[in-house]
């Protein structure tokens, strides 16, 4: 904000006058994705990292595609269920085939300026993978693309949900 205020001042696009009085709207504007649960962010990863081993050029012993997928609907019929016990079974071999499927790729990655940005994506993977753990304390991971953003309010798992960007202060 003050730089907006400063940039408007120095191009004499605003006034002095017109400062006096700041009128700030803070109402969270929901995104319209959907509540990422840890199976569903697993699957992506899987799809990420098989579409970055493509481009690679990296063949794969193997992508864990179908896994993942049948995995990730036993999931979400086991969270409706409330079966947490078999929940917590699929996503612990949820994260096993990701943490295999990111392995792989590691170690046939060529040292490359290119490989940077595969590495980040492996400590992602790691971070997701982690969550999951029982005892992990620390700030749940809702987004790959946004590391920042924190859920303020959820529904159901296929609509929309209110997420808030943490801005450093």
């Amino acid at each position: 904000m003050k730089m907006t205020v400063r940039l408007g001042l120095e191009l004499n696009i605003i006034d002095e006058a017109s400062c006096q009085t700041l009128v700030a709207d803070t109402t969270v504007m929901e995104k319209a994705i959907a509540y990422p649960t840890d199976s569903r962010l697993f699957k992506r990863v899987q799809e990420q990292r098989g579409m970055l081993a493509k481009a690679q050029g990296i063949s794969l012993r193997q992508s864990y595609e179908k896994e993942l997928t049948h995995l990730k609907h036993k999931a979400a019929g086991y969270a409706h269920a409330r079966q947490f016990k078999r929940l917590k079974k699929a996503l612990k071999k949820m994260a096993t085939l990701v943490g295999r499927l990111t392995r792989d790729i590691l170690r046939k990655l060529p040292v490359t300026e290119q490989s940077r940005l595969i590495l980040e994506k492996a400590v992602q993977a790691s971070q997701l993978i982690k969550q999951t753990q029982q005892d992990w304390e620390g700030p749940k991971r809702y987004s790959l693309h946004e590391p920042d953003v924190q859920c303020i309010a959820k529904g159901k798992s296929r609509h929309a949900m209110n997420l808030v960007k943490k801005w450093p202060c």
